[in-house]
């Protein structure tokens, strides 16, 4: 038998359909961010579930050279939630 678990809505920020986009993808060195706040936060995460980045974001986000090839989901995070997009880093 089963038991309902009630979820706390605070657990994980709302995902945002705004007008925050990721430029150069895919990408080699560098990403061109429009649309985010300097307070708003860039986190990459590998399909390990790694997290390979995480910085403020800035119009120009520097790929470290530890970051290889691959493909990556890319989060930032705001202060009403969450954006997520679909990164491919060629080297």
């Amino acid at each position: 038998f089963c038991l309902p678990l009630p979820l706390a809505n605070a657990a994980v920020p709302p995902l945002l359909t705004n007008n925050i986009t990721i430029n150069l993808n895919p990408a080699k060195t560098v990403l061109l961010i429009s649309g985010a706040s300097p307070n708003d936060v860039l986190t990459l995460v590998n399909l390990y579930g790694q997290v390979m980045l995480s910085e403020r974001v800035t119009p120009t986000v520097e790929l470290p050279a530890s970051i290889s090839s691959g493909v990556y989901t890319a989060i930032i995070t705001t202060g009403d939630g969450r954006v997520v997009k679909k990164l491919i880093i060629e080297r």
